[in-house]
């Protein structure tokens, strides 16, 4: 059927394909909504794993691009692609996973960022600003070299936040180093995939930024890789034995890990876990050249502001959704 469809149809084994049986002992067979659950999941594991595409092209098209050229459908005969002729704008490839997921779907779907940290496009526009004021910078220096704006995110999932700054920048002729962070394993060899794919500048670091390196951490791997979070916060409240499974990760901070280095942008997206992040940046958010902007979804709304303010931060943007607040803190 695939085949006469025209997928691209992998190689795989037949056991692959198969429902495997779901037992909560050593010889009873699992009944009910989680049982129905765990087979459906299977079941379209195995469907995706034919149909959907592994690498499509991600950007943010001009105000003035034909919209027939950047549809997110299916049916668009330009999708996925990344021509020349499809978009001047702000692209970039990305690799995602063959399974269900939040994110990637609609990262396939709408073939724009699913980045939390560009609500309505903010960190493009900061991205423009602070490369602007970094060539007015270096216009008074007469080594004859850019400084590359600086990049940290903790939480890069598959890397659209880290690769959109990275094709923003680019369209700015501008250079960018980055230091990234991901806990999840398995997520972290897809981001490296597409830092790699692109040629980003990117150090990246598989751990968790907490209050203290050195040690590990339970991580629930939540089958929508965007809602990963360490044992206690976030989403691993829920503890959804059927489709999430957990890993025991390495810690360590951004003390540890940023030195006296420079930092333009932080970008933090931990699901609850921010305020570790925090308490282990102490050194970094008190020095003289700390990070520039901070960009955060928080789950600690009032304690998140109250560190950063006492650190001589002030909120340019602030939006409130549900139990999280999506903000932008600038350096006074």
């Amino acid at each position: 059927l695939a085949a006469a469809h025209g997928l691209e149809v992998p190689s795989m084994s037949t056991d692959s394909l198969a429902v495997p049986l779901f037992v909560q002992g050593p010889d009873e067979l699992s009944e009910g909504p989680a049982a129905a659950a765990a087979a459906a999941t299977c079941f379209w594991d195995a469907a995706d794993a034919l149909a959907l595409p592994r690498e499509v092209c991600v950007g943010l098209p001009r105000a003035d691009a034909d919209s027939k050229l950047v549809a997110a459908r299916d049916c668009n005969p330009h999708w996925p692609s990344c021509d020349e002729h499809q978009e001047q704008g702000i692209r970039f490839w990305m690799q995602l996973p063959r399974q269900r997921d939040m994110a990637a779907d609609s990262i396939r779907e709408e073939q724009v960022p699913f980045c939390v940290n560009n609500r309505d496009g903010v960190l493009v526009a900061a991205t423009f600003g602070l490369i602007s004021d970094l060539r007015a910078e270096m216009s008074r220096v007469t080594d004859g070299r850019d400084r590359p704006l600086s990049l940290v995110e903790v939480g890069a999932n598959y890397g659209d936040c880290s690769l959109l700054v990275h094709a923003t920048a680019r369209r700015a002729d501008w250079p960018v180093n980055a230091t990234v962070f991901e806990a999840n394993p398995d997520t972290a060899k897809i981001l490296e995939v597409n830092l790699r794919r692109n040629g980003a500048q990117a150090h990246l670091k598989v751990a968790a930024v907490s209050d203290f390196s050195g040690g590990s951490a339970r991580l629930m791997a939540h089958r929508s890789s965007a809602h990963a979070s360490l044992s206690g916060f976030g989403h691993a409240a829920d503890d959804d034995k059927v489709t999430s499974r957990y890993h025991e990760v390495a810690t360590t901070t951004l003390d540890d890990e940023i030195g006296e280095h420079r930092i333009d942008l932080l970008l933090v997206a931990v699901n609850g876990a921010e305020l570790l992040v925090l308490q282990g940046a102490k050194k970094l958010l008190s020095r003289p050249n700390a990070p520039s902007m901070v960009f955060c979804l928080t789950w600690h709304w009032d304690k998140y502001r109250e560190i950063l303010e006492q650190y001589g931060y002030h909120f340019i943007t602030q939006v409130r959704s549900k139990d999280t607040v999506f903000s932008v803190a600038k350096k006074m």
